[in-house]
């Protein structure tokens, strides 16, 4: 398992390789193609790095700084199934590296998406009670950490 600068074309890959959790909480927050939110999501970001294993792209992670720190997002591929320890790892070595630059991470994500909870929950973030967001009222979990 290792990391490195995400380019456009993983964004690319990622898009058609997508988690269907993932998919649906993007078209169901957003409402826009896949494609272009990630896209979108790759060009805001200050840092960009996709996670690898044997080779082969499995998740992408941003950061977009806006003025209270940094807003981290993540995606996984369809073919990931479990994590390995070595991911947990590197991602609390990561998350350190960017508390230690940025101060605050945060974002948010649905109700039901409880692969990306596990991985808060296993990286000490606050995870809010449910609340509703945008006009579809959609249930998500805000999250976030402090440096």
């Amino acid at each position: 398992m290792n990391s490195r600068i995400a380019t456009i074309e993983d964004i690319e890959y990622v898009a058609t390789k997508m988690r269907t959790e993932d998919v649906g909480e993007i078209l169901s927050i957003a409402n826009v193609n896949v494609l272009v939110a990630l896209k979108e999501s790759f060009y805001a970001s200050c840092e960009c790095i996709v996670g690898m294993d044997d080779g082969k792209v499995f998740c992408v992670v941003g950061l977009i700084p806006d003025s209270t720190g940094v807003t981290l997002w993540m995606l996984f591929t369809n073919e990931v199934t479990s994590l390995p320890i070595s991911f947990f790892k590197l991602s609390k070595k990561l998350v350190k590296q960017w508390l230690d630059k940025y101060g605050y991470l945060h974002n948010y994500t649905q109700k039901g998406n409880i692969f990306i909870l596990k991985w808060l929950k296993l990286l000490d973030f606050n995870i809010e009670p449910v609340s509703l967001l945008g006009i579809k009222q959609i249930e998500v979990h805000n999250f976030w950490k402090r440096k």
